[in-house]
């Protein structure tokens, strides 16, 4: 046997010896006397099959050496692959979302764009329809009311919701965006000085127009 065998020869067999005496102190159940028959038996024998065994050993550690060094090589080349593909799916995912901002986007200037324009001809006519409705409930349905107060009401019903809801100058002329906010007004408005106080105005309009036909003027 070489020297370099006899050296790893006493190497392994303290190592052995170190690991043995690690199992007989971690032994619960005292079985140190078996445990060196074993160990014994193992080392024993003569020189050629001792030779051969740490020949074995130190070609297995040899071997396992490399296939250890071969997979860190490997597994540095694979850690080196995924941040590549991690820095490519960043990318992709960078560019994805800017693509959806700008649809997004988009989007929302197709919308502005949509409700700014003017009311459709339905709309126009759900707005009219509820104008009427409205009137006709402030004004209990009496058609004597109806006839002498719808217009002055209309009237302020109107310029209140050009005021206050966004309506446009003309009904037709309305935006898109103002439709709901017009229409909710509607269906809840009243005059501003209360039914009987417009009513009291309409009443003293109507006299002066009298008394100003009367006396010969042109109303």
């Amino acid at each position: 046997m070489g020297d370099s065998y006899e050296n790893e020869y006493e190497t392994i067999l303290r190592l052995m010896k170190g690991i043995k005496i690690m199992m007989n102190f971690t032994n619960k159940n005292n079985n140190k006397n078996k445990g060196e028959n074993t160990m014994n038996n193992t080392y024993e024998g003569n020189n050629t099959k001792q030779d051969y065994n740490i020949k074995d050993i130190i070609n297995v550690i040899g071997q396992t050496t490399q296939i250890v060094q071969s997979t860190s090589e490997s597994t540095s080349v694979m850690m080196i692959e995924l941040n590549n593909q991690k820095k490519i799916l960043g990318g992709l995912t960078t560019t994805i979302t800017d693509i959806c901002s700008g649809i997004g986007n988009l989007t929302d200037r197709m919308s502005n764009i949509e409700l700014s324009e003017e009311i459709t001809t339905s709309q126009n006519e759900n707005i009219q329809r509820s104008v009427k409705r409205r009137l006709f409930e402030i004004l209990n349905g009496d058609e004597v009311e109806v006839k002498k107060y719808y217009k002055i009401f209309a009237q302020r019903l109107y310029s209140s919701a050009r005021k206050n809801a966004g309506m446009g100058s003309s009904l037709a002329r309305t935006r898109k965006r103002d439709y709901q906010r017009v229409l909710d007004y509607v269906e809840a408005w009243t005059p501003s000085n209360g039914c009987s106080g417009l009513k009291a105005e309409a009443d003293s309009k109507a006299v002066a127009r009298l008394i100003a036909k009367q006396q010969g003027y042109d109303c």
